[in-house]
């Protein structure tokens, strides 16, 4: 935890970036909430993560794989197989558990809805 939770002591030193920052468009998305603005002008340091924090008896675990990675794989896999309607009621399945006015994907190709998925995939663990 102190590289990635900045309430502990330690090397603090895991930081968003401003571009992945940026994919968290709705501010209804819950994990949009877990991205804090530092006080600093350092461009490299301008967001922190509050995702993943320590208990305060330090006994915290660091999640390796969540519930999410498994949506995120069938819904590729649809996708892959050519089935776009079933890979986005999965990704629906999981992106409106994170944000409450979230909308079925529109993408009209295989390829635009695998890059929909890859950025959820990347918004998911919330460490870029």
């Amino acid at each position: 935890y102190s590289f990635i939770d900045h309430t502990s002591p330690g090397y603090n030193q895991i930081f968003v970036s401003k571009d992945f920052q940026a994919l968290f468009t709705s501010d209804t998305d819950v994990r949009k909430s877990l991205i804090k603005k530092q006080a600093t002008a350092n461009q490299t340091k301008l967001f922190t993560t509050e995702k993943f924090r320590d208990l305060t008896d330090r006994s915290g675990d660091l999640v390796f794989m969540r519930a999410s990675e498994m949506y995120l794989i069938e819904a590729e896999a649809k996708a892959d197989a050519g089935d776009l309607n079933g890979a986005k009621q999965v990704l629906f399945e999981l992106v409106k558990s994170r944000d409450a006015v979230a909308t079925l994907s529109t993408a009209t190709t295989k390829d635009a809805l695998v890059n929909e998925i890859l950025i959820e995939r990347r918004k998911e663990p919330e460490l870029a």
